[in-house]
């Protein structure tokens, strides 16, 4: 070997250890920034849930009342119904009774 080939076999070699080097220094930072992003996606998830949680909660209380208001409401007009559909029956029989009561007998 020459001398010239000694030097720029070296100057290689320098040269991929450097780049071993800065490839080694770049996974370490992005093994750090992997771990920052998980967790932060970890910690987005698990309020995500307990929102989520709090919705299903707050529209189960919300569908419950509303199904509670609307069966009120339908027997509050049945009971309406039922009443006016009594004071009807007795005008009907209060007014036969007036009829029978003007008809001459024969």
């Amino acid at each position: 070997m020459t001398q010239d080939s000694i030097i720029v076999a070296r100057e290689a070699l320098d040269l991929a250890k450097d780049v071993e080097r800065r490839v080694e220094s770049h996974e370490d930072i992005c093994a750090i920034r992997y771990a920052s992003l998980e967790a932060s996606i970890q910690a987005v998830e698990k309020k995500l849930d307990s929102s989520v949680g709090d919705i299903k909660t707050v529209l189960g209380w919300v569908g419950g009342t509303g199904f509670l208001v609307l069966v009120a409401a339908l027997g509050f007009f049945l009971k309406a119904q039922f009443e006016s559909n009594r004071i009807l029956e007795e005008q009907m029989k209060a007014l036969q009774q007036q009829q029978s009561a003007y008809e001459q007998p024969k």
